[in-house]
C-alpha cells in the first residue's frame, strides 16, 4: 500500500476490518464521535421535551393559580381577548362583563354540540361564559332585524346572524318587545358581530 492512511476499525458485530486506504475517517475514533453525536443530540430532544413540559406544567400552575385567585383567561370573541380580575363586590349594570353559568335549555345544548360552548363545571355541564350584561330588570329590548335596542337605545353588532360559521342555521330570538323580569338579565355582546 503506497500513500495513505489505514486505519484499523472494530465493526459492532466483532473481529478487526481493514479499511480502505484514504477512507474517511470511519474509525474508531469516528465512531465514537458520531455515537457521542447521536447521545448529545438524544440528550438535546430530552432537554427540549423535559423543557416543554416544564413550560407546560407552569402554565397550567399558573392558569390554577389565576382561576383561584379570581382571574379568568378569555379566549372567546364576546369580551376582549386577555385575563379578566372577577369581583363579586362590583355593581351589576348595564355594560359590566360578568361570569355566568348558562341554562340547560335547548339552544345551549346546541351551542355544546357544536363546540360553541365548551364543557365545564355548570349545571348541564357547560362551562362558565364571560358576556356583558345589555339589560337589567324592568328594561325594555326590542329585537328586530337590525338588531337590538336597550330602553330604545341600539346595540352595536346584535344583528342576528342566519348561520354560523359552517353554515349551520342559528336559532334566533323572535322578533318584538321584552320587558325583562325580575331575576332576569340579558347577555349580549356588542364587542364582536360573532358572539
Amino acid at each position: 500500500m503506497t500513500g495513505g492512511l489505514v486505519i484499523v476499525a472494530r465493526d459492532t458485530r466483532g473481529g478487526p476490518e481493514k479499511a480502505a486506504p484514504n477512507a474517511p475517517a470511519t474509525s474508531v475514533f469516528g465512531r465514537q464521535l458520531r455515537a457521542r453525536e447521536r447521545r448529545a443530540r438524544r440528550r438535546h430532544g430530552v432537554r427540549v421535551v423535559a423543557a416543554a413540559l416544564g413550560a407546560l406544567a407552569l402554565v397550567a400552575g399558573g392558569v390554577a393559580w389565576a382561576g383561584a385567585a379570581g382571574y379568568r383567561i378569555n379566549t372567546s370573541a364576546s369580551v376582549p381577548i386577555g385575563l379578566w380580575r372577577l369581583d363579586a363586590s362590583a355593581p351589576l349594570t348595564r355594560g359590566a362583563v360578568v361570569l355566568w353559568c348558562p341554562p340547560d335549555v335547548s339552544v345551549f345544548r346546541l351551542a355544546r354540540e357544536r363546540g360553541v360552548v365548551p364543557h365545564g363545571r355548570c349545571a348541564g355541564s357547560y362551562a362558565p361564559l364571560l358576556k356583558p350584561v345589555a339589560a337589567l330588570p324592568g328594561d325594555v329590548v326590542t329585537v328586530g332585524a337590525d338588531g337590538l335596542a336597550v330602553n330604545g337605545t341600539p346595540l352595536p353588532n346584535s344583528a342576528a346572524r342566519p348561520t354560523d360559521r359552517k353554515g349551520r342555521p342559528l336559532p334566533r330570538v323572535a322578533p318584538g318587545t321584552y320587558r325583562v323580569g325580575a331575576g332576569e338579565l340579558w347577555f349580549v355582546s356588542s364587542y364582536s358581530t360573532r358572539s
